[in-house]
């Protein structure tokens, strides 16, 4: 699969095949939250009922209408670390800008050749495959999805779980502008931890809170289903 729409569009088959009726809610981390957004678009089109999509630090690439710029990651790193640290994080906005470069135009596609080479040499003999060349294909793959993927506007409810901590490859920044494009009303949970390291929201003390945080949307979507239910019998 090679786009953003291509898995929400395989993903909302599934929610269809195992949940054919009743209202749906929708949630996805990361890269997860760009595909729960487009499934909620697919299903409404279907005619279900998708009451909320919960965005656990996911954010889009861009915004509608915005050209597919290649460097679009890197910059979004420069302006996010000077956004951070300030002028003090100058230099090292700056180092990490020609390291990624250089990633981007050597390194990177060095070792996208290695790991190709390696799963082909590996597949030839019917061994496995290293769960770390995965990885690393999978990541490679899901940068350029998120590049790529332009979200269409769409009046789901949204509530953008934002992770506030620290993280040296996505340091804070407020980028829910560009969920804000696209959707009537936004509400952002601030939660604790990062977004990937080692203090990431996923895992514990933070991915308690954030569970509680994300419990609480439910169960006050729940109540009000109750409370319009009640109506209608009544």
């Amino acid at each position: 699969l090679f786009s953003i729409e291509a898995y929400a569009y395989r993903y909302a088959e599934e929610v269809d095949a195992h949940t054919p009726t009743g209202p749906i809610a929708l949630a996805g981390y990361s890269l997860g939250g760009l595909i729960a957004y487009e499934m909620a678009t697919i299903l409404r089109w279907r005619g279900r009922t998708v009451t909320v999509v919960l965005l656990l630090d996911a954010t889009p690439g861009a915004s509608p209408g915005d050209p597919i710029n290649p460097r679009e990651p890197m910059w979004s790193t420069l302006r996010r670390r000077i956004a951070r640290d300030g002028i003090r994080g100058f230099t090292t906005a700056a180092k990490n800008l020609i390291s990624r470069r250089w990633n981007a135009k050597v390194a990177g596609p060095t070792r996208a050749a290695s790991d190709r080479w390696t799963r082909g040499r590996i597949e030839r003999k019917g061994g496995d495959i290293d769960p770390l060349l995965i990885g690393r294909e999978s990541e490679r793959a899901g940068a350029d999805l998120r590049r790529l993927y332009r979200p269409q506007p769409n009046d789901v409810r949204l509530v953008y779980f934002r992770a506030v901590g620290v993280d040296p490859d996505f340091p804070i920044a407020d980028y829910s502008y560009r969920w804000r494009r696209v959707a009537d009303a936004l509400e952002i949970i601030d939660v604790p931890g990062n977004h990937a390291q080692n203090n990431s929201m996923m895992a514990q003390p933070h991915a308690a809170v954030l569970g509680t945080e994300m419990a609480a949307v439910l169960a006050e979507i729940d109540a009000a289903a109750r409370r319009r239910g009640n109506r209608e019998v009544a």
